[in-house]
């Protein structure tokens, strides 16, 4: 997770990465306010991401899906 989040940090326009322990955005947002949230799109049309959604955006604050890649491995056989 680490190395996921120092890849995001390295990004110009990320002001801060915060790991958390909790799957409650709100309980997030109340402590740090943020403007959006991201998640993969793979989650689109999950009932607790659409509601955690709504959520945010009576808040103020958005859910962003960003396009989610799978990871392609490959080996040499021989």
């Amino acid at each position: 997770m680490e190395e996921r989040a120092e890849i995001v940090r390295s990004i110009k326009y990320v002001d801060e990465v915060i790991i958390t322990n909790t799957l409650d955005k709100k309980e997030i947002w109340d402590k740090i306010r943020f403007d959006e949230i991201y998640i993969g799109d793979d989650w689109k049309g999950n009932e607790r991401w659409e509601r955690t959604g709504k959520e945010m955006e009576a808040l103020g604050a958005r859910l962003v899906y960003l396009p989610y890649t799978k990871r392609y491995f490959f080996y040499n056989a021989s």
